[in-house]
């Protein structure tokens, strides 16, 4: 962003180490990643920090709690990213409502009597998830096929981020 390519104007300018982090960590998505303020905050204390500075030697430290804040944003900035990553890595389940949504979906479906054995896990944002739907004993095989279908359509139309879904058909139990 602009506040990025201040701060690189700056640190070129003014040659400090301090300065050259920051500019690169501007620069390689920072405000992407956090959003703008954080690179307009970044670039406003590393200008504060560092032409106090160099204008004046008894603001000597300013370059010094420039370098503490910058330091907080890099911090902080990578702990969200190992978060982020580590969520990536481990697949995590989907939230409550989620997993809601996906019985409701099923259910509407014509021909499905009942859900269960839901399972479901996000990886990469993405959900991949298998249903147990439950028909008339008495349906053909290809009429329950047909419902699974449909309920797999509707599941990757209507549930966000729905990646893949395993449908598998049970004849409702005579009793």
């Amino acid at each position: 962003g602009v506040a990025g390519g201040g701060s690189v104007g700056v640190s070129v300018a003014v040659g400090t180490s301090v300065a050259v982090s920051v500019g690169v960590a501007v620069l390689v998505g920072v405000p992407v990643l956090v959003g703008e303020g954080v690179g307009v905050s970044v670039g406003v204390a590393v200008l504060v920090g560092v032409t106090g500075a160099y204008l004046s030697p008894a603001w000597a430290m300013a370059d010094a709690y420039a370098a503490l804040i910058v330091t907080f944003f890099v911090v902080k900035i990578g702990a969200g990213l190992i978060w982020s990553a580590t969520k990536e890595v481990i697949d995590t389940a989907p939230d409550q409502a989620a997993m809601d949504q996906v019985k409701e979906t099923a259910l509407r479906i014509p021909g499905v009597r009942q859900t269960h054995d839901i399972r479901a896990r996000l990886s990469g944002g993405r959900i991949f998830a298998e249903i147990h739907i439950v028909v008339d004993p008495d349906l053909t095989v290809r009429a329950g096929h047909e419902i699974a279908d449909a309920v797999k359509q509707s599941l990757l139309d209507e549930v966000a981020g729905m990646a893949r879904i395993i449908v598998h058909v049970d004849p409702e139990p005579n009793l």
